[in-house]
């Protein structure tokens, strides 16, 4: 029989990941800056908790490569990589299409009306100028026929994917969008999936994020 779970083992287990979540969330949307070190008492102090959930919760940032660590001496904030990013465009928009292609029936009336709603709060970030509302936006309406195609891999795998463009796009906001051409292409994409075209879908999904591989490029660029 296995052994029952101990309530202190539980409790450690759910600071665990809500410190994880925490932390990952102030990463992303630049709270915590890029080459920011971490160590393990200041951030056990910040938050009110013992030094092992936050090693835990490190642990699991550093699979996400969010940080990075040297040889037990330092943790720091991964440094945002603009060419590596650019390389994951590619991938990120093969992996939609599959999802498209695998997608078991036609996107649902609330599905097609939640992409509706996540392009217009996308659209209304814009027009506010609030960073971390437009990534979240673009994210929400991207994952919606992801998670309809049913495969929870991909869906698991195109989030990892797409982390480290979501910090991306908030810390470069003003030079990713000077216009609302990401909400026309996301209309695009909407316009063909209530046609019920599915390659029409898979183009305007490439281009979407082809014209943002375009707009990320020239951050690399002397």
């Amino acid at each position: 029989m296995a052994e029952e779970e101990q309530p202190g083992e539980v409790r450690r287990r759910f600071i665990s990941r809500d410190l994880y979540q925490l932390i990952r969330r102030q990463i992303i949307t630049g709270e915590i800056p890029p080459g920011t070190v971490l160590k393990d008492q200041q951030l056990a102090s910040r938050y009110a908790v013992s030094r092992t959930p936050v090693r835990e919760a490190l642990l699991k940032l550093e699979t996400e490569e969010l940080v990075q660590t040297k040889a037990n001496r330092w943790t720091q904030v991964t440094r945002l990589d603009v060419d590596a990013a650019v390389q994951r465009y590619p991938i990120i928009w093969t992996l939609e299409a599959l999802a498209v292609r695998m997608l078991p029936r036609r996107l649902t009336a609330e599905e097609l009306a939640a992409m509706e709603a996540a392009n217009a709060e996308l659209a209304d970030a814009l027009d506010r100028h609030d960073a971390v509302a437009a990534a979240q936006a673009d994210f929400r309406f991207h994952q919606i026929p992801v998670e309809a195609s049913g495969n929870r891999e991909l869906a698991k795998i195109l989030a990892q994917l797409k982390t480290p463009l979501q910090r991306m796009e908030i810390a470069y906001f003003d030079r990713l969008f000077a216009s609302r051409r990401s909400v026309e292409e996301h209309q695009a994409i909407l316009d063909a999936f209530r046609a019920g075209r599915h390659d029409q879908v898979i183009a305007a999904i490439e281009e979407n994020w082809r014209a943002s591989l375009d707009r990320l490029a020239v951050l690399s660029r002397p």
